[in-house]
């Protein structure tokens, strides 16, 4: 009777092993787990700089919120991340870009063009007076802030890239 039980536990062990090995990349091709799913990014196209900073910023936050490791001790890979999640989740949603803030209409002699966040460039050679000014103004002033977050942002993925091994799960 002993060998009877002997070949049965191993013919289950067996059906359990290769359920497993088919369904396994069942699942996988189903549900992908390389797949970084950004939250931050509307679905449409997006140029890969972006796509290289938001996903990696993603992969940050779905540490510190699924994996839920990051304790609060004074290890300074926790306390680097908990500053990098708070920075990507809080304070950089709070950026407000003047051009998106404040539309601006340009007439022209010949059509109406608007400045309204999707930085439409143009020039303005038949446009003049106060509002081809205060147009030039907002501008160079939206630019200035591109640059600056666009230094921000690449210091803060490269402190990122700096605590990748902390974020092993």
């Amino acid at each position: 009777m002993h060998w009877a039980r002997k070949i049965v536990g191993r013919l289950i062990d067996n059906a359990q092993y290769y359920t497993r090995r088919v369904w396994y990349p069942i699942r996988c091709w189903l549900r992908p787990y390389n797949v970084v799913r950004i939250k931050t990014l509307p679905r449409g196209w997006t140029d890969r700089t972006e796509i290289l900073l938001h996903a990696s910023f993603q992969v940050l936050v779905d540490f510190v919120e699924k994996e839920e490791s990051i304790d609060q001790s004074s290890d300074p890979d926790t306390t680097e991340a908990t500053f990098l999640y708070n920075w990507w989740t809080v304070e950089r949603p709070r950026r407000l870009d003047i051009s998106e803030s404040v539309p601006l209409f340009v007439e022209t002699s010949t059509f109406v063009k608007c400045i309204d966040g999707n930085r439409v460039m143009y020039t303005m050679e038949d446009v003049g007076g106060s509002e081809a000014d205060a147009a030039r103004e907002l501008m160079a002033e939206s630019l200035r802030h591109d640059d600056e977050w666009s230094a921000e942002d690449d210091a803060m993925l490269k402190r990122l890239i700096d605590i990748r091994g902390y974020l092993w799960t």
